[in-house]
């Protein structure tokens, strides 16, 4: 039987990565979602099995690695950071077959999104596909997907989605939906058809507006299996706000007062991040005061409460 051509490059990509994370090939083999044998034939341009299905898990794992790396510096730990991770682990466990896609949802900017990421960066196997005004639709969620899985082997004339489903059928593979509130019916119903043609759980990560259109729909509403509402702790919003501040501005110190008040307010912890970004950004030009600074930042932006003198 003749051995079926290897990628060196991510050969040595990954036996880098191990290398520089002290990891077993048993460890790693695991974290990739394949067997130890598999993987050490497969390190050694030994393996007969099917490559490029092997060699996407590995491409998958390599991305989600460098994603985790990066977000080791920006992720603060938060009781939405645990819940997310917990409601992702249940739905992980309650998917099944018959459609069981499940909701997480909470206010702008009290971290779903950064939690998410997290996860899947902590989760090799976890796919999260972020939505926008484009990609609300059935074929817009199909193009997020495509964007968010490794597509080694995929070629242009293929059907998107008969690649997909092939690849992801049978997988458990959970798939995030985030910024969710923007599925229009058609993107709510290619995510049924696929969770039935795959039996990976689905769940939508969103702000509280994504159960509207739900509610109001009783063949949707019979679909989903459980919701979770997830929100800052309020003995934890000071804290996390200048933790936020301290990312994104020199004199964070300063300002924790202020923050925690942007905190509370619409957008939240996002809020918080842009307004200590343009502050410092008038700080640097000319604006010496970190208050005064913040405080500009605030008249500047659409803000419609005010800060105290």
């Amino acid at each position: 039987m003749s051995i079926p051509s290897h990628n060196t490059d991510l050969i040595i990509a990954l036996e880098s990565a191990r290398t520089e994370d002290s990891m077993s090939q048993t460890k790693l083999a695991k974290a990739i979602g394949c067997d130890a044998g598999t993987l050490n034939k497969w390190l050694n341009q030994k393996y007969p099995g099917d490559v490029p299905a092997l060699e996407g898990k590995v491409s998958d794992y390599l991305r989600h690695r460098s994603q985790t790396r990066k977000l080791r510096t920006e992720i603060i730990d938060t009781s939405v950071t645990t819940a997310v991770a917990s409601a992702i682990n249940l739905a992980r466990i309650t998917g099944d077959k018959e459609g069981n896609i499940s909701i997480i949802y909470g206010p702008a900017g009290c971290g779903k999104s950064k939690s998410a990421e997290y996860y899947c960066g902590q989760n090799p196997n976890a796919i999260l596909a972020t939505l926008n005004d484009r990609t609300r639709d059935g074929k817009g969620v199909e193009r997020a997907i495509m964007q968010a899985v490794e597509t080694h082997g995929y070629k242009s004339n293929q059907s998107r989605w008969k690649w997909l489903t092939e690849k992801l059928r049978g997988s458990k593979r959970p798939i995030l939906i985030d910024n969710a509130q923007r599925l229009n019916a058609s993107g709510r119903a290619w995510l049924f058809d696929f969770q039935d043609e795959t039996g990976c759980p689905i769940i939508l990560i969103g702000n509280p507006e994504v159960l509207a259109p739900i509610k109001a729909n009783d063949q949707f509403f019979s679909r989903f299996g459980f919701h979770t509402e997830v929100s800052l702790a309020p003995k934890e919003i000071s804290a996390v706000a200048h933790a936020v501040a301290r990312q994104n501005c020199e004199f964070a110190d300063d300002l924790r007062d202020l923050c925690a008040i942007v905190a509370k307010e619409k957008g939240g912890l996002r809020a918080v991040k842009k307004q200590c970004q343009l502050a410092q950004a008038l700080h640097d030009n000319g604006i010496a005061d970190p208050r005064a600074a913040f405080k500009a930042a605030h008249s500047k932006l659409i803000r419609d409460y005010s800060l105290p003198a």
